[in-house]
């Protein structure tokens, strides 16, 4: 049954309205009555009723003001308003709180009554199977990429071919082309490191996991599979001299890289197998070993996508990575002398150095990280092993470097990896600390604009040209930043959280929250272990 709480300061008509119709019958349970606001606010709280029938004319706090408040706090709630008012500015208002409906004391019928009562219940029971579809599609997601996962492992493992495109069938995922062409995708460390915590990297491959399985959508045969430290993208195909395979999986390649760089603000690598290689379902796993055990074989080409032949690239490398004692010495001083300029000139010397001499990957990247040990060792700037980690898995030397110069530069700060970036701009403080105090209302650049004593069209231009951005998607970039620490750190539903953002349609928060973390409210709120 669903709960009422029935408000009115006329105790009478407290008592007729309980009488006027069986409430049992329309499944609904009288849990409370009462004719204080004060009092109906309270009793609210503590029972969470489902439906709310008031009187209008109460003393203290009206009706309307009641209703809109406990809308705040619960806008599941349904409402019915009953009046003595028969002046149609009240019903003007009670409809802008999309109250169930509004009656007239005095005209009451127990028909009319158990009208409106059969309505809100009617939306009530709506809602509920809304909600539990929505939970079911949510726990189904989960599930399916536990499958998935599961799948993808066995398709590496191997077996014969009827039993793989069966599982595969199993999943939704229909392979009937005879062909295969492979694709395995690293996110820029660097890119991660400069914009987002350590910790923060399994989350943005998720995202980019996502991204990825949205746009295969948009491409016939295109699958994708979380990797655990990347991305893999089959294409099923069917070889023809009218369409080109590798065509068709390196576009999709690259406008997945577009939507990473411009959602999450991070660059990704690809390998891609060659279409002389044709795979078979059976030879993907054999295919996946071979690509992942030739991780460098694109380190100094710096092509966002390299396909690489049947047989491999030749691995022609200077044995060794000397060659670059000026460059490191140049780097130190940098260090020493604050100097931004020595620091770019000599990691572009090194840049070209290792373009011209091509030292072993493997090699050049130990002795970059040897050499960052020894300025963090001269200067005491101890920071953990996380940069060094991530430094030996880079895949390109612009990667590589990357990091490098990042590491410097906090060295040459005095700060840690992981320490906030310094203070923002005075106006910029002003304008979050604008946005926090207005979380829940629609902020327009106008607002901010007066706020600040500006003439808007001028705000507009200068704001662009202070944060680099414009003012929706900064905006935007703030309110989803809080909204994700609710979901990780509250017990709060994915609704509520919404509001408190000042988002009132659940699915147009779900998307600009996609947007800008890269993951739906629910799969983020999954994924940080809150139930």
């Amino acid at each position: 049954m669903y709960k009422v709480l029935i408000i009115d300061d006329d105790v009478p008509m407290l008592k007729y309205l309980k009488q006027l119709v069986d409430w049992n019958a329309l499944d609904l349970q009288i849990v409370a009555d009462t004719y204080s606001s004060v009092k109906a606010l309270r009793l609210f709280d503590e029972l969470r009723p489902d439906l709310v029938v008031s009187d209008i004319g109460l003393p203290q706090m009206d009706g309307l003001e009641l209703a809109s408040e406990m809308l705040r706090r619960r806008p599941e709630v349904r409402v019915i308003f009953l009046t003595c008012h028969e002046d149609f500015h009240y019903a003007q208002k009670a409809l802008k709180l999309s109250v169930d409906d509004y009656l007239i004391k005095d005209e009451l019928t127990a028909e009319q009554l158990a009208q409106s009562l059969e309505k809100s219940v009617r939306l009530l029971r709506a809602a509920k199977a809304q909600t539990e579809q929505l939970t079911y599609r949510e726990d189904w997601s989960r599930h399916a990429n536990v499958l998935r996962d599961s799948f993808f492992k066995q398709l590496l493992r191997g077996g014969d071919t009827a039993y793989l495109t069966d599982s595969a069938a199993r999943l939704g995922l229909v392979w009937d082309k005879p062909s295969f062409l492979l694709a395995l995708g690293y996110v820029s460390y660097y890119d991660v490191l400069s914009r987002y915590a350590h910790k923060d990297l399994p989350l943005i491959r998720y995202g980019v996991a996502n991204i990825a399985a949205e746009l295969a959508g948009e491409f016939e045969g295109i699958t994708t599979f979380n990797d655990g430290e990347g991305l893999a993208v089959l294409l099923n195909y069917r070889p023809s001299l009218k369409w080109n395979a590798q065509e068709h999986l390196l576009a999709f390649l690259a406008k997945l890289q577009a939507k990473c760089k411009e959602f999450l603000g991070v660059g990704t690598t690809f390998f891609a197998s060659s279409s002389a290689d044709k795979l078979a379902v059976t030879e993907i796993g054999a295919a996946h070993r071979r690509m992942a055990g030739e991780r460098y074989v694109a380190f100094y080409t710096e092509h966002p996508v390299t396909v690489l032949p049947a047989a491999g690239l030749p691995q022609a490398y200077h044995p060794g990575a000397g060659g670059f004692e000026q460059e490191y010495a140049e780097l130190s001083q940098a260090v020493r002398d604050h100097d931004e300029a020595l620091l770019e000139k000599a990691l572009a010397g090194i840049r070209r150095s290792a373009l011209e001499l091509r030292p072993e990957p493997a090699s050049f990247v130990h002795q970059c990280a040897d050499r960052l040990r020894l300025v963090e060792l001269q200067y005491r700037a101890f920071s953990g092993e996380t940069l060094y980690a991530c430094l030996q898995q880079t895949l390109t030397l612009g990667d590589a470097l990357g990091l490098m110069g990042l590491k410097l530069r906090q060295i040459m700060n005095g700060r840690r990896l992981g320490e906030p970036q310094a203070s923002k701009e005075p106006k910029l403080q002003t304008i979050d600390q604008y946005i926090a105090q207005h979380l829940a209302e629609t902020i327009t650049s106008i607002d901010i604009a007066t706020h600040l004593y500006l003439n808007p069209s001028y705000f507009s231009r200068y704001f662009k040209k202070l944060s680099g951005e414009n003012f929706t998607d900064y905006v935007h970039r703030y309110k989803m930043k809080i909204a994700a620490d609710l979901l990780e750190k509250t017990k709060d539903s994915i609704e509520v959280v919404a509001l408190r953002c000042g988002y009132s349609d659940r699915t147009y928060f779900s998307k600009v929250f996609k947007k800008y973390i890269g993951v739906t409210p629910g799969e983020y709120k999954s994924r940080s272990g809150v139930m």
